[in-house]
């Protein structure tokens, strides 16, 4: 028999279960972004792999866009690209303290080499200003491959590959 009451129930216990989900998906993200900084006793160093790591995030997120995993949205794409303009200028202060770390993904070159960082950091910065501008999903798809390839050379060059 139908009624009003069973299923309110019943959407109340899948609100719970959803939720449940959400706060799991939540602690896994935030326990794995621990893991991958635990042991990184330098403050400087930390604050640099927090950095990026927020950068390689909202690439991730919008990399969906083109694998097809999530829809073409205007603000999304503005929101993401700001985040990562704001993080790309914030490169050369975070950079400049040659500090070093045990755990840390930075080369050496980039203080022996430091015109040669700043320009692909600048380089990021224009790619990710243009990125910001973006008025279509053609635009933005070739916005994002520029700013990826200046994120490429700068691991080349700047980064200690892991595994």
């Amino acid at each position: 028999m139908f009624s009003i009451d069973r299923v309110e129930r019943k959407a109340q216990i899948w609100g719970m279960k959803n939720r449940i989900t959400q706060i799991a998906a939540l602690v896994v993200v935030t326990a794995s972004a621990a893991f991958a900084h635990s042991g990184v006793k330098d403050p400087q160093v930390l604050a640099r792999m927090h950095v990026m790591g927020l950068v390689a995030d909202d690439m991730e997120d919008l990399g969906g866009i083109l694998k097809g995993q999530a829809p073409y949205d205007d603000q999304f794409v503005r929101d993401r690209s700001t985040r990562i303009l704001e993080h790309a200028r914030q490169i050369e202060a975070l950079f400049e303290p040659e500090a070093t770390d045990p755990k840390t993904e930075a080369k050496d070159t980039i203080w022996t080499d430091w015109p040669g960082f700043l320009e692909k950091a600048r380089d990021m910065e224009l790619a990710a200003q243009g990125l910001t501008e973006v008025q279509s999903e053609a635009e933005f798809r070739q916005a994002f491959a520029a700013l990826g390839k200046t994120c490429s050379a700068c691991h080349a060059d700047y980064r200690i590959k892991l595994n």
